[in-house]
């Protein structure tokens, strides 16, 4: 690609600018601080994976102009090779000139950055004075030519020891990376010199030094689990970033592709951006939210600095969805613009678009109804805490048909759809005339990944691997074998895309796969290689024992350790021979492996590992209190108490496992005020080691309400007729997108269902009413004074989860807890909640309320309501305070 206006004094090829203004029109058309985009390696910028072209996207939806969008090829057109050994050094003079050329093209001070992979390096040589010659000279440094440097995914601290030339960690040149001056770490120079203003996942990473004086942001993004983090661990982040943010968006490859294509990742850092505008910054705001209005609908605006204009174009239209697209019809369309103060009227009736832009490329949308009612699209799923696995996000809607997107181009007929990564999701709600909702969105995050990388013995013995998955890879992969183990829902699992990687010694030559456990040495067609056998089966004991490794007598050379440690190493200290046949005592609580290795006088070796697990159930219990896990508001206050005296406890929350040398001990209660996944254990004092235990607490800020949409699969009718058995009444169940109530062919009362497991354990309950919407009504059913009685029950009404006959009479947890008077149309609201039916409403499962006329329309066949069904009717509730959960 080579797209750049015609008089850009350019080497390299790439993007950047707009190819039909000169220099002239582009530093009068510049508004924002000019962005520079660098790929990373085996890449270039219109690269389909690792390309910037996304990144483009992103910051023209976020305001930005092609003006302020710069991008190189610095490795050469199209280039799709792995460059190396000295990539930096052989490359920074090229990019160099480019920013250089950038900065005297636009006829600005500075820029700003957005770095993926190898162009995380290139900007950190730029910025520091890398020379060609691998000389990092600080007095060729460009720190004042830099407002913003994000890094997305770069190998700020090598991809470690075993890799090479610059990007092996611990090399000099990786050393040199992050020395300024005379500061040996100084990963943000000229960044924030506050360190309590920083913001990292890791307290260690936040820092300052005498080189910081606030004049340059720093983020960085560390892609948890992808290609670079999977070779060295956190080697994305910058110590003294003003924001270290970790995220997950995939595995290898797919995460270090997928994370410079993640709105949610450009969300995180685009405020980070535009702190160094060419011009003063345009600010303004309207005075009329989205939504259903009035006719003849007048909007005023608020601008800055004075002087200062914005323009609108509003439009009158109508939606649909065809083919998965969103499409308009336009009807009317309106210009103009605006001085601080002033307005803009809508005298048409219809659904409008607005569109506000500011000469700095700043936009506001707002979608107004005039004089009809817009649909309205609420998000039920919370975004916090992060999810694991998958997540449903759950919607209602007013009206109409509710689309989702995950890119506001393709849209999909789905009101609950299912994510499986960090995403942004947007909504809108279109009804049958046409008129849709504004687009509502919101980000959901993935939780981050933990993984380990280790031999399978270390695993094995730090509990990751159970005894019999320990056999089962021994005897596939070999019992030195390095694999990747990820902490997922709880459970330590493999990655089916991450192969596993052979450790040293690598034996891959010579010896053939093992043999079942028990037994090890030659397999059919292999070189012949002495045997290595045990005569304990692997497997969970209650007690100690005793286990016989042994060898042949012939001369044969025999190690084995009990440390997860390499037995075929001469210098390992840990390593204990044999000849023949060892005895070993196996004895503690946990897991225990023996890593044999043997090499007769031929040469030939064999390796071979054993595993147990001991489990004499003597160790202690630590109960939880005030329960194990829950939702909660403001602060959880949390109670770890052992079942017997011990030499401690340990806790974590950050998912790790708590251990004698991990974990904060436990002195007195925790306070909660986040969401985290607590663990923890005791250890006896004989040394007995209690079995981890998790439970996960999400902590959210006090909300004053909540509104809970029914559950249209939990909804029904039912009519009592007579006619049934043994004179008794037969009771009917109906579902459908209606809810009856009164008297028509029988007595019938309606159920709705709502989920109010979102509801805080230690909130309290101050108020709540039913809001419910008339669809239609035969007779008068408010005649004789009747009214709307609702009963609340705790979980199911009867014995089952779906609607039975039963319900119609059965017990409620709250009779006539609330009461809805005359109404004809539109929605109506019940009265407040008894103290009963208040203390009804389950806060971790579900609520069912049953709707039925009182006094009961006998006789009079045409005295019924039909209610709309579905997610219409809504359970508001009112929130009092947090409370403490008792003792």
């Amino acid at each position: 690609m080579n797209q750049f206006p015609r008089d850009f004094p350019h080497r390299l090829t790439g993007f950047g600018g707009d190819p039909s203004l000169d220099q002239a029109a582009h530093r009068e058309r510049c508004r924002k601080c000019p962005v520079i985009l660098l790929h990373g390696n085996a890449s270039h910028s219109a690269h389909p994976r690792y390309g910037m072209a996304a990144m483009q996207a992103f910051l023209k939806d976020a305001g930005y102009q092609d003006c302020e969008i710069w991008c190189c090829d610095y490795l050469g057109e199209n280039n799709t090779a792995v460059v190396l050994p000295d990539v930096h050094r052989d490359h920074i003079d090229a990019v160099r000139s480019f920013i250089d050329d950038v900065r005297a093209y636009l006829g600005v001070q500075r820029v700003d950055f957005i770095a993926h992979s190898l162009g995380c390096g290139m900007v950190n040589g730029y910025l520091r004075g890398l020379q060609a010659n691998g000389e990092w000279n600080n007095t060729d440094h460009r720190l004042a030519a830099a407002g913003t440097f994000v890094s997305i995914a770069g190998a700020q601290y090598g991809l470690g020891p075993a890799s090479s030339h610059e990007f092996r960690t611990g090399s000099q040149f990786e050393i040199l990376s992050h020395r300024f001056g005379d500061v040996a770490i100084e990963d943000t120079p000229s960044g924030e010199n506050d360190s309590s203003r920083q913001i990292a996942p890791v307290e260690e990473w936040k820092g300052a030094t005498a080189v910081d004086d606030d004049q340059v942001s720093y983020v960085a993004v560390i892609a948890r689990g992808d290609f670079v983090d999977q070779q060295h661990r956190d080697t994305s982040r910058r110590q003294g970033a003003d924001l270290n943010k970790v995220v997950n968006v995939g595995m290898g490859t797919d995460g270090h592709e997928k994370v410079i294509k993640n709105q949610p990742v450009f969300n995180a850092f685009r405020g980070y951006l535009n702190r160094y505008p060419p011009a003063p910054p345009v600010v303004f705001s309207v005075d009329k939210e989205s939504g259903s209005h009035g006719p003849d609908l007048q909007v005023t605006v608020t601008v800055s600095p004075a002087g200062a204009v914005i323009g609108w174009v509003a439009r009158r239209l109508t939606k649909a969805v065809d083919a998965g697209f969103l499409t308009e019809s336009v009807a009317q369309t309106q210009e103009g613009a605006l001085a601080d103060g002033q307005s803009l009227t809508l005298a048409q009736d219809g659904a409008w678009e607005v569109t506000f832009t500011a000469s700095n490329g700043a936009t506001l949308e707002r979608a107004y109804g005039v004089n009809v009612t817009l649909p309205e699209v609420t998000i039920l799923t919370p975004d916090d805490p992060p999810f694991e696995g998958s997540l449903e996000v759950r919607t209602a809607a007013s009206k109409g048909t509710v689309f989702h997107s995950t890119d506001r181009t393709r849209w999909l007929a789905q009101s609950n759809p299912v994510i499986h990564e960090t995403t942004t999701l947007y909504f809108i709600a279109i009804d049958a005339d046409g008129l849709a909702s504004p687009v509502v969105s919101r980000t959901y995050e993935k939780k981050v990944v933990q993984f380990v990388k280790a031999t399978l013995t270390e695993h094995f013995l730090a509990q990751r691997l159970d005894v019999f998955d320990y056999v089962a890879l021994t005897l596939e992969l070999g019992g030195n074998a390095v694999i990747i183990l990820y902490f997922i829902d709880g459970d330590w699992v493999r990655d089916p895309g991450t192969p596993a990687a052979p450790g040293a010694p690598d034996f891959a030559i010579g010896i053939g796969s093992p043999a079942p456990h028990g037994h090890h040495g030659s397999q059919p067609g292999a070189p012949r290689q002495p045997e290595i056998s045990c005569d304990k089966p692997a497997g969970v004991y209650p007690r100690a024992f005793h286990a016989t490794i042994s060898v042949p007598g012939d001369g044969t050379l025999a190690h084995y350790t009990d440390d997860g440690s390499d037995p075929s190493d001469a210098g390992n200290p840990q390593r204990k021979a044999f000849d023949g046949r060892q005895r070993v005592s196996i004895r503690g609580n946990g897991h225990h492996a023996l890593l044999c290795h043997a090499k007769d006088h031929a040469g030939h070796e064999a390796l071979a590992a054993f595993g147990w697990r001991i489990d004499d159930g003597r160790y202690p219990e630590t109960w939880i209190a005030p329960s194990a896990g829950g939702h909660f508001a403001g602060t959880v206050r949390i109670e770890l108490c052992p079942s017997a005296p011990c030499a401690w406890t340990r806790y974590t929350l950050d998912g790790s496992e708590p251990s004698a040398t991990h974990g904060e001990p436990y002195t007195s209660p925790i306070v909660l005020d986040r969401s985290a996944r607590l663990r923890f254990r005791s250890c006896s004092p004989a040394g007995k080691l209690e079995p981890v235990k998790s439970a996960d607490f999400t902590v959210r800020a006090h909300p004053d309400r909540l509104v809970f949409a029914s559950d249209a699969r939990g909804n029904g009718t039912l009519v009592a007729r007579p006619g049934g058995e043994q004179g008794r009444e037969q009771v009917l169940v109906g579902t459908g997108s209606m809810l009856r109530i009164g008297s028509a062919g029988g007595e019938s009362r309606a159920i709705l269902q709502f989920d109010t497991s979102a509801l805080p354990d230690n909130a309290v309950i101050s108020h709540a009413c039913l809001e419910m919407a008339c669809h239609a009504r035969t007779g008068d059913p408010w005649a004789g004074g009747r009214v709307i009685r609702i009963d609340v029950q705790r979980g199911h009404f009867g014995a089952s989860r779906t609607l039975h006959g039963d319900d119609w009479h059965a017990a409620a947890t709250a009779e006539n807890a609330a009461q809805v008077g005359r109404f004809t149309s539109g929605t109506a609201r019940s009265g407040d909640f008894s103290a009963a039916g208040l203390a009804a409403i389950h806060r971790t499962g579900v609520t069912h309320l049953r709707l039925r006329l009182a006094p009961v329309a006998d006789g009079q066949p045409d005295a019924c309501l039909l209610l709309a069904g579905g997610r219409r009717a809504r359970l508001h509730v009112t929130l009092a305070g947090p409370q403490a959960i008792p003792e």
